[in-house]
């Protein structure tokens, strides 16, 4: 441990490394910890805390909000993507079953994904270059009107970023069911075609029936007429 009261709480642990002033503060208990200008928590294993959560709420900003590290931007790697939580932990998405309970299939009959607004924006807040590009994605506060669950909140409740990752499986699921609707409608045409052959068929038929009919009348009243035979058979067709 170095630095004012780093690991100063610390009663039993082991391989725990202390960065700072009172880095590692919290920790009463723990092994395998790093902790760099951050207080820990009071009884961490195998985490790795640097930094403090920057925070403003007295007007004065203390701690750190913003992150940049070398070596990143620039360089391509294979992998999985990392992702924050809401309370500033790095990880991955774990896909596995091993991790997953209560799995069912992806259930959107009573929200409708297209609801979803696309919106092109620029971030108030300049980048690196002071400039603002053009952005485009979605709007927090109106996607959880729809799916609540696809919102990541600040600490206060509010809208703070759309979990994008988990858009994926949602446009699928809703492409499925669409690619379902077609087939079901294709064979419905289907069908519809097969009854009208099946109509047409019938319709010719009748229509050949009363041709022949009518030519057997017109056969016979030609053989009356012939034999001098009054005739009051018709063929109007």
């Amino acid at each position: 441990a170095i630095g004012h009261q780093a690991s100063y709480l610390l009663a039993s642990g082991d391989f725990n490394t202390a960065l700072g002033y009172q880095a590692g503060f919290n920790a009463t208990s723990g092994s395998y910890n790093l902790s760099i200008a951050n207080a820990g928590v009071t009884a961490d294993n195998n985490t790795i805390r640097i930094g403090t959560k920057g925070s403003s709420s007295t007007g004065v900003t203390t701690g750190q909000n913003r992150t940049f590290i070398a070596g990143i931007s620039g360089r391509g790697v294979t992998g999985a993507a990392v992702y924050v939580s809401s309370n500033g932990q790095l990880g991955i998405m774990s896909s596995s079953k091993r991790f997953k309970k209560d799995i069912r299939p992806v259930d959107i009959a009573n929200k409708n994904i297209l609801d979803l607004r696309p919106v092109s924006f620029r971030y108030k807040a300049a980048d690196d270059q002071g400039e603002h590009p053009l952005q485009y994605g979605l709007i927090a506060e109106e996607v959880a009107t729809i799916f609540p669950d696809l919102v990541q909140y600040d600490e206060n409740g509010k809208a703070v970023t759309v979990y994008y990752h988990l858009l994926t499986p949602l446009l699928l699921a809703a492409l499925q069911q669409e690619h379902k609707n077609a087939e079901q409608q294709l064979l419905t045409v289907s069908l519809l075609r097969k009854q009208n052959e099946i109509f047409r068929a019938e319709l010719l038929a009748v229509r050949n029936q009363i041709r022949r009919q009518a030519g057997q009348i017109a056969s016979i009243n030609n053989r009356r007429d012939s034999a001098g035979v009054p005739t009051n058979l018709s063929s109007n067709y």
